[in-house]
Order: C-alpha cells, then structure tokens, then sequence
C-alpha cells in the first residue's frame, strides 16, 4: 500500500483533456487532483502558494514567452527540483522526448494514446520510473533507437547546455573540471545521439526546439 496520498496539478488549455485528465487522476489510488489550470502562468502561480507532487503539463499551451515547452518545463525543474513531471504532447517526435528526459521529465504521454496511460505515468512517477505512451515508444522505434541508453547522458546534456550558451571547449572544461578532449568527446557523443553532424545543425536543433 502507498504511504500517503500524492498531490497532483494539470496544466492543459483544453479544456475537455484538461477534465478527462482530473477524473483519470482521481480515479487512480494514492493520487488526488489538487488543481487543474489552463496554461503555464497560471500553473507556476498556483505552485507558488500550492507544493505539489506531480505536474502533468500540456507541452504546448499559449501563454506567452518562457510558460510552455522546454521553458516552462526548465522553469518547473529550477524551482521545484523535487516535483516530478508527466508531459501531455501531440508531438510524438523523439528528439523532442529525449531532449525532455535530459531536463529531468519522468514520463512522457502522446494525446493521440488514450489518456488513460496517465495513469500509468503517475505510478512509474512515483516509484522513479520513466513511462512512454505507445505512440511515443513507436516514434523512438522508428528512430532507430532501442533503448533509454541512446539518451543523453547527464554529462553530455551539460556539455551541450554550455556549448549552445556560447562558451567554448576550455571554458567548458573550466566549468566542468574535465578535460578538454572528455569535453569533445562528449559533445560529439550527444550530437550523434540527437542525429546531428556539425555545430550549424545542432544550434538549428536547439532553435527548433525552443532550446536556450
């Protein structure tokens, strides 16, 4: 049996999955649906004055710069280091999954799977499991990729956050108290697992991504 009841909060500008979502959590034993709210401003207002211990968020909502996306999800993990996070997509591409797993997502739900997997996201959740819907592990498969160990490494996800940032391989070595050549080595490892082959294509990734 579960310790105790862990809160939840939704984050999603519709409105029907915003409600389908609250029943889903509220139905699934050892969760309770605190809050629900209709984009990210609104969602880093109420945990301001509300702790929880779940977000399931909408990876795209319209409420201006920085409250959707990987913004709003780096915004979440900096202020909240201990929240785990469930992202509803429409976007079953897994560059955009893996780059979300290297901010620390713990499970990643397709709006075209049926809504019910949230279920099972808030459970792997909760025990520090990771969790893809059907969809979203059928766009890693047809990516070629056969396993969690082609995500970045917390080490690769540094050395490419630094890199795009603009600082160069000896002040990244600097920051990071390793070598210069462990430096290329690892950004050449993450841009072979992100499937890019020059800087050019990497910083194009990063934009299309919303990536700082």
């Amino acid at each position: 049996m579960r310790d105790r009841v862990e809160d939840v909060v939704i984050a999603d500008d519709h409105p029907i999955t915003r409600f389908a979502v609250e029943a889903i959590v509220d139905e699934q034993a050892g969760f309770q649906c605190l809050a629900s709210v209709a984009n990210g401003v609104e969602l880093l207002d109420l945990l301001a004055v509300q702790p929880a211990d779940v977000a399931v968020v909408d990876y795209s909502m319209p409420a201006g710069d920085g409250c959707d996306g990987l913004a709003l999800v780096d915004t979440l993990c900096s202020r909240y280091p201990a929240l785990r996070i469930v992202v509803l997509t429409a976007l079953d591409q897994w560059p955009i999954i893996q780059v979300l797993l290297t901010r620390g997502v713990a499970a990643v739900v397709s709006k075209s799977d049926d809504l019910h997997h949230v279920a099972r996201a808030l459970l792997a959740a909760s025990q520090g499991r990771r969790y893809f819907s059907p969809a979203i592990l059928a766009s890693r498969d047809v990516n070629g990729f056969d396993s969690a160990g082609e995500l970045l490494s917390p080490r690769e996800a540094q050395v490419v956050h630094l890199f795009l940032a603009g600082k160069g391989v000896n002040e990244i070595a600097l920051e990071l108290a390793i070598t210069k050549q462990t430096v290329s080595t690892q950004k050449r490892a993450a841009m072979r697992k992100l499937g890019v082959s020059s800087n050019a294509e990497l910083f194009r990734f990063a934009s299309d991504l919303g990536l700082e």
